[in-house]
């Protein structure tokens, strides 16, 4: 049987983000660290702002429209007629995945689904964890024009490194390993000490204890 989720139940869920404003306030400003904000691994912020989020503008030409009864009945109030999506279409779910089960390196931890549309359109459903409970304490949901593999390259192209001793280490959401490259020899180790500090130079010392237990320096 095919696993399939309707733009209904992403809302009564998580929540859905439809304006640009939703988008925003409520999704990407929330995707940080507060309270380890010097990390090595994937930026979700710089992530989520580089891709191709669909708002209610926009929706309409990827999901089927309904009539405002059901827009009432849900409580929902867009401007806009051509915002009344239906809501109760099945989608199509290809995959679903969540970072904290690869023990990833990053600012936020997120849960995604990659969709179907009955257009054949492949789109992503995207929440970030902002809460302490990995099984709650996630942002709205938010529509993304990309497939996993876009996606995939977008977590490993917005990154935070952390230099040191000739060292660099590199890491991202999709595993728990994080390269330590020697910048002048071009060789490279590996750690799955995942790297988080309060502070610029915690991260540093933090790193140089890895160098020193590697017998790297």
């Amino acid at each position: 049987m095919t696993n399939t989720i309707t733009l209904k139940d992403l809302l009564q869920s998580n929540g859905l983000a439809l304006s640009a404003y939703e988008i925003e306030s409520e999704v990407i400003n929330l995707a940080v660290n507060k309270v380890n904000p010097y990390y090595v691994g994937t930026n979700v912020k710089e992530f989520l702002k580089s891709l191709d989020i669909l708002d209610n503008s926009v929706l309409g030409g990827y999901f089927p429209m309904h009539d405002t009864d059901e827009c009432y009945e849900l409580g929902l109030d867009f401007e806009d007629a051509e915002d009344n999506l239906d809501y109760t279409q099945p989608i199509k779910v290809k995959s679903e995945h969540n970072t904290y089960n690869w023990n990833g390196n990053g600012s936020n931890d997120i849960h995604f689904m990659e969709l179907e549309n009955e257009f054949g359109q492949t789109l992503i459903a995207l929440s970030v964890h902002i809460g302490t409970d990995i099984r709650g304490g996630y942002t709205p949901f938010v529509i993304i024009n990309a497939n996993f593999d876009e996606l995939t390259d977008a977590l490993r192209e917005n990154i935070e490194t952390v230099e040191v001793d000739g060292y660099r280490f590199v890491g991202d959401l999709l595993s728990e390993w994080i390269n330590i490259d020697n910048m002048e020899t071009g060789d490279y180790s590996e750690t799955y000490e995942p790297l988080y500090s309060s502070t610029e130079n915690g991260l540093k010392e933090d790193a140089r204890e890895v160098l020193k237990e590697l017998e790297l320096i």
